[in-house]
């Protein structure tokens, strides 16, 4: 199979994820932050009930959190995206791509019929599934020499 066929042909659920970590809404930011931090990870969701009502990163935090005097008082829905758009496990992976190449976002929630959050998909997962299937053709790809960055960051 080829690697865009396989692309267009696979599913979230062919990804071994790991699940997510979530706090309530209404946990303070700091006590957030700390749980992302004790637990590596560089996402966290945000629940009402068992129901997805936000996403904070740790762009989030760089962008929105870090430098600023918060306060022991500031809650994670303070700075966390509300309503994040989600995928289930039935979704294509090239939509997937699809989604967060145009929302410009590296990290899509995995949820079931019922809106629950179990895991997070990010685009390294979308490419080391490529990369692990085809190495060769990953490995072979030439860079866009076109590309330029939008910023001297890169960005």
């Amino acid at each position: 199979m080829k690697l865009d066929t396989l692309f267009e042909a696979a599913v979230v659920a062919q990804i071994d994820l790991l699940p997510a970590l979530s706090v309530p809404s209404g946990t303070s930011a700091l006590e957030a932050v700390k749980q992302m931090r004790d637990a590596k990870r560089a996402v966290l969701f945000i629940v009402s009930g068992d129901q997805l009502v936000g996403i904070f990163t740790e762009v989030d935090f760089a962008k929105k959190i870090l430098g600023n005097d918060i306060g022991s008082d500031a809650k994670i829905d303070d700075f966390m995206t509300a309503d994040p758009k989600t995928v289930s496990r039935e979704a294509k992976l090239a939509d997937c791509f699809a989604m967060m190449s145009q929302g410009n976002f590296r990290h899509l929630p995995v949820v079931d019929s019922n809106g629950k959050p179990h895991n997070l998909l990010a685009v390294r997962h979308l490419v080391q599934f490529l990369a692990e299937r085809f190495p060769q053709e990953v490995l072979a790809m030439a860079p866009d020499v076109h590309q330029v960055a939008a910023s001297v960051d890169g960005g």
